[in-house]
C-alpha cells in the first residue's frame, strides 16, 4: 500500500498570519484623477508587500460617461464597471462584495477623485492594531490639531459638516469630526454588514447611525487630505443644504425604527 506525503505548511509562516487588505475605490468621471489614484496605490501596494498584510484594490467604475473605466483598465488595475450610473451607495456595496469574495480581512474606501492619499492608509491600520476592539476607522480631516482640513474642502461643506457631526453625536451619543468622510477603514465583520446594509443616497454619515445602532465600534484618526486636482464635486451649495436636510431625516427615522 503506497502512501501520500503531505507537506503541511508552516503555520508560523507571513502568507499564513498575513491579513489581506482591500482597497474599495468608487469612481464616477474620474479619468483625470485616477491615474494618480492608482499609481499611489499601486506604490503602496509595494510598500507593503514586505509588511504584515496582503494588499489589493479594485476601481468600481459607477457607470462613468467619461474613459473612467478604460484609463484604470490601461493602468492595470481591476475594474468592475456599473451598467449605468447607479450611485456611491450600489458602487460602495458593489465593491465591499466583491473584497469580501476575495477573503479580505479589512476593506477601505478610498475616492477616485484623488482627495485621499493612500500612504495615510497606515494611520488608519494604526488604530485597529493599538485597539482590536474597534470596527471602523474614519479619516478625518477635522480633528483637534488638523488646522489644514479646511483646504480640503468647501467652507458651506465644511458647516454642513458641523451640523452633521452634532447630529451623529445627538442620535448615537458619540461624537465624530468628520462624519461625511469617505476614507475609511473596516473590519471583516462591519464591512460584511455594509455589504448588505448600506443607504443608496448621499450615504456617508446614514451609514454611521445605522452602524452604532447595530453596536459596531467606531474611531477616528486625523489624516492629510487634498483639494481635488481635476473636476468639480457633484455636491454645490443647494445639494449641499438638500444633502443636510436628507441626511437628518433620513438619520433620526433609522433611530426612530
Amino acid at each position: 500500500m503506497s502512501e501520500r506525503v503531505v507537506a503541511l505548511k508552516n503555520p508560523k509562516s507571513k502568507a499564513h498570519l498575513a491579513k489581506k487588505v482591500f482597497v474599495v475605490v468608487p469612481a464616477f468621471n474620474e479619468a483625470q484623477n485616477i491615474t494618480r489614484v492608482i499609481s499611489e496605490l499601486t506604490e503602496l501596494k509595494k510598500a507593503l508587500s514586505k509588511s504584515e498584510y496582503v494588499f489589493d484594490f479594485a476601481i468600481i467604475d459607477d457607470g462613468s460617461k467619461d474613459n473612467t473605466r478604460f484609463v484604470a483598465a490601461k493602468c492595470g488595475a481591476t475594474v468592475i464597471s456599473l451598467p449605468y450610473n447607479m450611485g456611491i451607495g450600489m458602487s460602495v456595496q458593489t465593491g465591499f462584495r466583491y473584497a469580501i469574495g476575495c477573503g479580505a480581512d479589512f476593506v477601505i474606501q478610498v475616492d477616485g477623485d484623488g482627495q485621499h492619499i493612500p500612504s495615510e492608509i497606515s494611520k488608519l491600520l494604526g488604530v485597529f492594531q493599538k485597539n482590536p476592539n474597534i470596527d471602523v476607522v474614519i479619516g478625518t480631516r477635522f480633528a483637534e490639531g488638523q488646522k489644514d482640513g479646511l483646504r480640503s474642502t468647501t467652507f458651506l461643506r465644511w458647516l454642513a459638516g458641523r451640523v452633521l457631526a452634532w447630529t451623529v453625536h445627538f442620535l448615537t451619543d458619540q461624537y465624530l469630526s468628520d462624519t461625511t468622510s469617505g476614507f475609511r477603514l473596516y473590519n471583516r465583520r462591519a464591512a460584511e454588514f455594509i455589504a448588505h446594509d448600506y443607504p443608496d443616497d448621499y450615504p456617508e454619515v446614514e451609514v454611521l447611525v445605522i452602524l452604532a445602532r447595530n453596536r459596531f465600534k467606531m474611531a477616528e484618526v486625523p489624516v492629510e487630505m487634498r483639494v481635488r486636482e481635476f473636476g468639480h464635486s457633484s455636491i454645490n451649495w443647494w445639494r449641499s443644504i438638500y444633502y443636510v436636510f436628507k441626511v437628518v431625516f433620513a438619520s433620526f427615522m433609522d433611530r426612530m425604527r
